[in-house]
């Protein structure tokens, strides 16, 4: 495959290689064929994101630009990006006709573009020959010259491929049960076309740790986190090498087993492998957090800020990782820029309100709680800030609300409430309950500053034992 150069385009010799990977746009005339544009150019941005001579910006970034403006230089200009990838699939029949152009954003150069006709089933060369393109363009070959292929975890089976994409396309879009099942149902059918796709297996676990936690009953739980653990580690076993597929097994130890410490091999082999990939960087930055390894947390966080500018989830979890590491100052400013991105995130404001309370200005905490959004964090922040204000009346209130409203699904919450009232016994009781619950917010035992007044107390500290925590 040879790419036709345009303009007056010099690979570069040294300075940023920062590549924005557009969606690419389907011209097939039928709207059903948009999950396989889509899904392709995502592939070539993993693919491209495992290099690290490469700086590939998060598809949450890209899309938030694409809507301030349809114009590649200015897209360009709003991720900060030095070049951009964009494309569009074209389906006739079993044909598949891909172009490709690679832009330089400084002068709006061309770089390449080129045309491939490709049959289906050899889609997977048509996306190796692509971002080989790139890396050479951008003198970014690994040292051996060669680039990452794109089948580490994935699959060599255009049936799967397709399923797996459709999958994707259906997570994306996630609108209750039906939509968290439509997508499972196509993981199911990658795995069937193709039973090493590691991804597919990771996608699945995924999905069924979101099906059990929104929609199970009790009496499912059980079996479905140990239907997604085996899962996980079927595709961790396939692809120890993805990053993606370390930090999904990490996570669902987490959620279905509260095993943080055995989490800990995982989210390390993520971090090592996944620097260049955004998602898995914020991923890592909680795990770490939780677990009190501040410099750790604020360095992945940090990254997936890097990598993903204009997602205001990469600075909300910086603005948690600097929380849970005490730097409250630090946690409000970024906090306060993933707001300035979607005024209507959720805990953006209740965890300036935790800084400010930390602070000692519990009055301005309660004004950001008030301005919370999600039900669970307003309540448990209003009720400890009334009681810090004297409001005693009031914070029950919102205690009594919370119980109302959420009864056992707070209980972690409940027993933060009751720590920072002074009733450590009642707080000791829930942590017990939620413990017996998988209540997934026992993972901020070691750093929550509102159980600082259990800390000490011999059988909090036999607790955080019981977790792994040292």
């Amino acid at each position: 495959m040879a790419a036709r150069k345009a303009g007056l385009f010099t690979p570069p010799q040294s300075g940023p290689r920062t590549v924005a990977v557009l969606p690419f746009r389907n011209l097939s005339g039928d709207k059903s064929h948009d999950y396989f544009a889509e899904g392709l150019s995502e592939q070539i941005r993993t693919v491209l994101s495992r290099n690290p001579k490469l700086q590939v910006m998060a598809p949450t970034s890209v899309a938030a630009a694409m809507e301030a403006s349809a114009e590649v230089l200015a897209i360009a200009k709003k991720l900060d990006a030095a070049y951009l990838l964009d494309g569009s699939v074209r389906h006739r029949g079993d044909q598949v006709r891909i172009t490709a152009r690679l832009t330089e954003a400084a002068g709006g150069t061309v770089a390449w573009t080129d045309q491939l006709d490709r049959s289906v089933s050899d889609i997977f060369a048509a996306q190796d020959d692509i971002a080989g393109l790139v890396e050479r363009a951008l003198k970014a070959q690994t040292a051996d010259g060669a680039a990452p292929h794109l089948d580490m975890g994935g699959t060599r089976s255009a049936k799967a491929f397709d399923a797996y994409l459709l999958g994707n396309g259906y997570a994306k879009l996630v609108d209750g049960e039906g939509g968290g099942r439509a997508a499972l149902a196509q993981y199911d059918a990658a795995i069937v076309a193709d039973p090493k796709y590691a991804e597919a297996y990771a996608g699945r676990a995924r999905m069924i740790v979101y099906l059990a936690t929104s929609f199970g009953k009790a009496s499912e739980l059980e079996g479905a986190y140990d239907e997604a653990i085996a899962s996980v580690r079927r595709a961790a076993e396939l692809a120890p090498q993805l990053p993606f597929v370390q930090a999904a097994l990490g996570n669902v130890l987490i959620h279905a087993r509260l095993d943080f410490k055995g989490a800990s091999a995982p989210f390390a082999r993520a971090r090592e492998l996944g620097s260049g990939d955004a998602k898995v960087m914020g991923y890592v930055a909680n795990y770490y957090a939780y677990m009190g390894q501040h410099a750790e947390a604020a360095s992945a966080a940090k990254r997936a800020t890097e990598l993903d500018p204009l997602n205001p989830g990469a600075f909300s979890m910086a603005a948690f990782a600097a929380y849970c590491a005490r730097d409250y100052a630090r946690g409000i400013d970024f906090a306060r820029k993933a707001l300035a991105l979607d005024s209507r995130l959720e805990l953006g404001h209740f965890m300036i309100g935790d800084c400010l309370l930390q602070l000692g200005r519990a009055n301005e905490g309660r004004s950001s709680y008030l301005a919370e959004p999600s039900e669970l964090a307003r309540l448990t922040g209003l009720a400890v800030a009334e009681w810090k204000l004297g409001n005693r009346p009031a914070a029950q209130q919102a205690y009594d609300t919370l119980a109302a409203e959420l009864g056992d699904l707070a209980t972690y919450q409940f027993a933060t409430i009751l720590a920072q009232w002074g009733r450590l016994d009642d707080a000791m009781a829930k942590l017990a309950l939620a413990q017996k619950m998988t209540d997934t917010g026992l993972a901020m035992l070691k750093v929550d500053p509102k159980l600082d007044p259990l800390r000490g107390r011999p059988d909090f500290s036999a607790l955080l034992r019981s977790f792994g925590f040292a």
